[in-house]
């Protein structure tokens, strides 16, 4: 475990609050509320293991504060290939598409996440669907745009190996 100055009470303050997340744009307060009432808030430690690589994808995350890096395994051993900050969302294609993970996720430094599983989301369609096809819709825009971003991405990488 690793030290830290920063208490349970310090990270909560320093998270971003639901609202500001990519997922909830567009809710209103009471969606808001029934949105985080089905979350789950977790806290890491640095180098602790958020999920690994070729686990299947039942979550995915929303990371409120601290930093969260993506690590690769390939022939020569493994390489953290993306750092995310706060306000980030990860895992989400995986846990749409009910796949295994492509890569592990490892707190860089103490952080805070807030996951949604399938049942969860499954409950939450069956009893406030409006809000379950606002939730997508998000996660839709938020594929679209890291699709979009994927040119740029796969060029940093291909600089960074050489």
């Amino acid at each position: 475990m690793s030290e830290s100055n920063s208490g349970p009470e310090d990270r909560r303050a320093a998270e971003l609050p639901l609202e500001s997340l990519a997922i909830a744009a567009g809710l209103d307060a009471g969606e808001l509320e029934v949105l985080h009432d089905t979350l789950k808030r977790e806290m890491l430690n640095a180098t602790e293991v958020l999920f690994r690589e070729r686990e299947r994808g039942d979550r995915l995350y929303l990371l409120a504060s601290g930093k969260l890096a993506i690590v690769l395994r390939g022939a020569g051993g493994s390489r953290c290939v993306m750092t995310y900050g706060p306000g980030a969302m990860l895992g989400e294609a995986s846990f749409l598409e009910r796949a295994r993970r492509p890569a592990t996720a490892t707190a860089a430094e103490d952080s805070v996440v807030y996951s949604l599983s399938r049942p969860a989301l499954e409950a939450l369609a069956a009893e406030h669907p409006t809000l379950v096809n606002k939730v997508l819709l998000n996660l839709g825009r938020h594929l679209s745009e890291r699709l979009r971003e994927a040119p740029e991405v796969l060029r940093k990488l291909s600089d960074s190996s050489g």
